[in-house]
């Protein structure tokens, strides 16, 4: 007897073949949509309903003859002909990286940040073995992400293991799911400022004392890193208002009240880092007050020594 027909089923769609040279039987047919899963036993957020859990998708292959005598291969054998009727599909949409932080500008007080960002694949689910944290020229690391169980979602949080030094880093990251497609690159530009701005209170002095109310706080602050630095006077824990910083030298004037005054002066930088200086000066409008005035001997000889005494009060 000669064969009569061959026929193919594959997710559905049946394929009748045609008869080549020899005993070739041959067709085509269209992929499936969906990923079998075949990187991963058939688990993932959008694998074809036949390949789950199995990776593949199985080929029934059927042929007969022209007396009605029937021979059929099933994909989900074990055999070596029936492994051979499988069809692994991979899917071709990459997964996504978003939600990068620190953010592009950031400041970062620690020279150890935490690097955070999320991962999603709709389709044959993220491979936890293939995400990548790039800090500046250096190599790729692979980091361990926390993975949705259907591996549809997932997030990073990678701290530096290094001290990064103080300046300007840039972290690149990525993924690949598990049909091999890789993620877009994400990056940032952060800078790491681990020391506080300088600062030198110039006037008034500490400790000073003056009758004039009016005085201007003056001095110089700088930050190597986090420029430009803002500066804060406060009088008695009164905010004093903006203070113009010029090429790091400052001036404000105030005002101060009869008797002691605390000057609170505060540079902070764009890292948020701060250093604060206290001054303390005495105000004193008061004259003091002679009270009492007394020469001895009084009257006096001529040449005789005349003692001298003033009774004096200052408040």
């Amino acid at each position: 007897m000669t064969v009569n027909t061959v026929t193919v089923v594959i997710n559905g769609q049946t394929v009748n073949l045609t008869k080549g040279s020899g005993n070739v039987w041959t067709g085509t047919m269209t992929a499936p949509s969906k990923s079998s899963g075949s990187n991963n036993g058939g688990v993932g957020p959008d694998i074809g309903t036949p390949a789950q859990s199995l990776g593949y998708y199985p080929a029934v292959v059927t042929a007969v003859d022209t007396a009605g005598n029937s021979v059929q291969v099933d994909g989900t054998g074990s055999s070596s002909l029936e492994q051979q009727a499988r069809l692994r599909v991979l899917e071709t949409t990459a997964p996504t990286v978003s939600s990068l932080t620190p953010s592009s500008g950031a400041y970062i007080i620690s020279s150890l940040p935490e690097i955070r960002f999320n991962i999603a694949d709709a389709g044959s689910g993220l491979n936890a073995a293939k995400v990548y944290v790039k800090i500046d020229s250096g190599s790729a690391v692979t980091v361990t992400p926390s993975l949705e169980s259907d591996l549809s979602a997932g997030s990073v949080a990678y701290t530096v293991p290094s001290a990064l030094s103080d300046g300007s880093h840039t972290v690149t990251v990525w993924c690949y799911d598990l049909d091999g497609n890789k993620s877009n690159e994400v990056s940032t530009t952060f800078t790491v400022d681990t020391v506080d701005p300088t600062l030198n209170v110039t006037a008034p002095t500490t400790g000073s004392i003056t009758n004039v109310a009016a005085v201007n706080v003056t001095g110089t602050t700088n930050d190597e890193t986090s420029s430009p630095v803002t500066v804060t006077i406060k009088l008695n824990s009164v905010d004093q208002g903006t203070v113009a910083v010029s090429s790091g030298a400052f001036s404000k004037a105030i005002t101060l009240t009869e008797g002691a005054n605390t000057i609170e002066v505060t540079a902070t930088d764009a890292a948020g880092r701060s250093t604060t200086q206290t001054i303390t000066v005495t105000l004193d409008t008061q004259a003091p007050v002679i009270t009492a005035i007394s020469l001895e001997p009084n009257p006096a000889d001529n040449g005789a020594t005349v003692t001298i005494s003033v009774t004096v009060t200052d408040s």
